[in-house]
């Protein structure tokens, strides 16, 4: 376990964002509401390596998420980057990690992530590495199955806990909105409009995405 000086204190949030909607604003909201936290680093990845392919573009998920970070009171702290989708072919949580940490290895960097995805954790590319160098902000919905404890990551009672440490996890239940965007994307264009932002879902709308899958 590592104990960092520098007061920056960065979240990234990556997914496939296909598309971004209001659990995942919700998510990012609850991010910001922490004043400790210097930026919020929204990652697309170009191709899930546990996950089905992205059905719309990644240059169309990237203008969305874009488009949402622009019109956002916080526009400030929040960074879009592109990199994974840069990169092309699979995206590894653990090659957009390693190049934030050498850009800037003083600072913390938190990971923030939904109960599944931490769940899964052990099965994700080099997860050892990324279980001893990061800290983890975990996002659980209510009725949503028990957090797992990984070896080697202690979990702690606050997020406060979680800043200048690694190997750390913290279980967060104030978002509760039950949203899957794989549900969504089946849902036709008026639910879509309505569990998206409006900058996204006038996006969708005028680029003709998603249509059909009802």
């Amino acid at each position: 376990m590592a104990r960092f000086v520098n007061p920056d204190i960065r979240v990234v949030y990556g997914g496939t964002f296909d598309p971004f909607h209001l659990a995942h604003e919700a998510v990012c909201n609850t991010i910001l509401e922490q004043t400790e936290v210097t930026e919020l680093r929204l990652i697309p990845c170009a191709q899930p390596a546990l996950k089905d392919a992205a059905t719309v573009p990644a240059e169309a998920r990237l203008a969305m998420l874009k488009l949402w970070q622009s019109s956002h009171p916080q526009a400030g702290r929040i960074v879009v980057d592109d990199q994974e989708i840069r990169r092309q072919g699979v995206s590894y949580t653990s090659d957009t990690i390693a190049r934030l940490q050498s850009e800037d290895n003083q600072g913390t960097w938190l990971f923030a992530l939904g109960t599944d995805a931490w769940n899964s954790l052990p099965k994700w590319h080099h997860a050892v590495t990324l279980m001893e160098t990061l800290s983890f902000w975990v996002f659980q919905r209510q009725g949503e199955a028990l957090v797992t404890v990984h070896p080697g990551v202690q979990r702690v009672d606050d997020f406060e806990s979680l800043i200048g440490q690694t190997s750390q996890f913290y279980v967060d239940g104030r978002v509760d909105i039950k949203l899957a965007s794989s549900q969504l994307r089946q849902s036709g264009q008026a639910c879509l409009r309505q569990q998206t932002p409006k900058v996204i879902s006038d996006y969708i709308d005028s680029h003709g995405l998603y249509q059909n899958r009802s």
